[in-house]
């Protein structure tokens, strides 16, 4: 099954999100670089208009033109590139490993978000497995983050608790 994700701008996936981005990286995966842009840009996917940039990310690229220009990225829109420049650091092959982990994380942030079936399978962009070993417990593969088991969580205010996932490698 291919990821269906919830609403493409949600603070809850942003949340989320930027939990998954500051844990990103392993020996086999590329950690955010720079680091501090990749995570503006994940709370910038919070809120707004999926055809068009809102003020909030415009000020976004007043503080950091990378940051607006992943968000740009992230959804395909056609901002002007002087608008949404780049840091002379970022390398090309850098840029689109950040955009793939913003892409991949913003799924799996979804996926959680969404929930699933005991044995359902996901696919994300890239070739990503997700499979849900129970309501709150995924394994993933590859494994893209450092250590050997990440939790996540979000306030849930219908329940009024925290709403929990762990994710594991596949086969650890």
């Amino acid at each position: 099954m291919n990821a269906s994700p919830v609403p493409l701008f949600s603070p809850r996936l942003s949340f989320i999100l930027s939990q998954l981005v500051m844990h990103w990286g392993n020996r086999d995966t590329p950690r955010p670089s720079p680091r501090a842009d990749v995570l503006a840009a994940a709370f910038a996917l919070s809120g707004g208009d999926t055809s068009t940039p809102d003020t909030g990310r415009l000020h976004l690229a007043a503080c950091s033109p990378y940051a607006a220009r992943l968000v740009a990225a992230t959804y395909e829109w056609d901002a002007p590139t002087s608008a949404l420049g780049w840091p002379g650091l970022v390398t090309a092959a850098t840029h689109e490993a950040n955009l793939r982990l913003l892409r991949q994380g913003s799924a799996l942030a979804s996926i959680l978000l969404t929930g699933g079936d005991i044995g359902m399978s996901v696919s994300l962009e890239g070739g990503a497995q997700v499979r849900w070993m129970d309501p709150t417990t995924c394994r993933l593969h590859p494994w893209p983050f450092e250590g050997r088991r990440l939790t996540v969580r979000i306030w849930d205010p219908r329940t009024v608790a925290y709403r929990r996932w762990t994710l594991l490698p596949r086969g650890g």
